[in-house]
């Protein structure tokens, strides 16, 4: 997935990331296609809460914290695109100004978006 278009200004090694590795979902359920079938639901229907706590979070501490469990679940299944981005808000949590944390917003519910579109239409 090229999320240059999507996260303008980042470096041209990480404009290429992959939305689901399937190679870790496969490792991470132990080759279980219901297990993974299963998480891939658990997180469709949590990433959007985790997104509204990160869109109503202060900045600092409730901001990172936010970020930070973002990055966890999107890691965990191997979503790498929206982990990376929630990485980068997480980075930024007490000194990005509020149209920087609009930005990174608006960029992790794209990429979730363009996420959950794989997500659903894996047959796991």
């Amino acid at each position: 997935m090229d999320i240059a278009t999507l996260a303008p200004g980042r470096s041209s090694q990480r404009n290429q990331l992959i939305l689901l590795d399937r190679a870790h979902l496969v490792r991470v359920t132990l080759g279980s296609s219901a297990l993974a079938r299963e998480v891939l639901d658990l997180f469709v229907d949590q990433v959007p809460v985790q997104i509204e706590a990160l869109a109503s979070a202060l900045p600092g501490r409730p901001w990172f914290e936010a970020a930070h469990g973002l990055k966890g679940s999107a890691r965990a299944i191997g979503a790498l695109a929206l982990a990376e981005v929630a990485a980068e808000a997480e980075t930024v949590a007490a000194e990005a100004s509020d149209g920087r944390r609009r930005e990174l917003l608006a960029t992790i519910r794209a990429i979730a978006d363009e996420t959950f579109a794989v997500v659903m239409a894996d047959p796991t």
